[in-house]
């Protein structure tokens, strides 16, 4: 989200070998939030909760003991930043330990307490993380709605009018989840384009075969500016 009078040029990923840029990125990102109403408290704790499903991915598990699962020397170690972790969700590392290598069943009234397996406790990591990101991501657009959506006394509404190159949408309410998918759809397109046209004339040349070159229209890099 950008505020007002202000351009935005999307370019495709650089990859993880140019750090400047995407902190550059970040850094847009995070001014433009707050200035089109998101507070800085909110924006903090944004950044926390990114850390802590990165961090997620950095926990890992190693079995110990002679026997399987059921056995009583079976043990499910968790290597990695746990305390760290632990510190960011707010909870004792104990805690956090416990509900990564053990899973609870209820049944008929009756509480079992399973130790889980290597495998399984990963899948338990990655669906905690998956349900934390995704529960952020749905809290960011609901909280954009609200931003950008007139009071319902309004005698003014403002609008947004999306128009791209490859197709129209318009529909009696938009929001952002609408913005996204069209700016998704800008991107696929131009990766579409690249793969089927550009980069298909470019084989052939390699090749040595005689092609008509001919100029495609990129939507890429992706401008969006908006302005009352």
């Amino acid at each position: 989200m950008l505020a007002t009078g202000r351009t935005a040029t999307l370019h495709p990923a650089k990859g993880p070998g140019d750090p400047a840029a995407r902190a550059s990125a970040y850094r847009l990102m995070a001014e433009s939030m707050q200035e089109s109403g998101f507070k800085a408290r909110e924006l903090k704790d944004l950044s926390v909760l990114l850390a802590l499903v990165l961090q997620m991915g950095n926990i890992d598990f190693v079995e110990a003991g002679t026997g399987g699962r059921d056995d009583a020397s079976f043990d499910l170690q968790l290597v990695g930043p746990v305390a760290e972790l632990a510190e960011l969700l707010g909870c004792e590392a104990a805690d956090l330990s416990n509900a990564l290598s053990t899973a609870i069943i209820v049944t008929r009234g009756e509480t079992i307490v399973m130790k889980n397996s290597a495998s399984n406790a990963r899948d338990t990591r990655d669906a905690a993380a998956k349900a934390l990101y995704g529960r952020l991501f749905h809290w960011i657009v609901g909280k954009a709605n609200a931003i950008i959506a007139p009071p319902a006394d309004a005698v003014i509404r403002r609008n947004i009018a999306i128009l791209d190159m490859f197709g129209f949408e318009n529909f009696a309410v938009n929001s952002l989840e609408q913005l996204c998918i069209n700016v998704a759809n800008e991107q696929l397109q131009f990766f579409f384009n690249e793969h089927v046209f550009a980069w298909q004339q470019q084989e052939l040349v390699r090749s040595g075969v005689s092609v008509h070159q001919r100029a495609h229209a990129h939507p890429n890099p992706l401008s969006i500016h908006t302005s009352q």
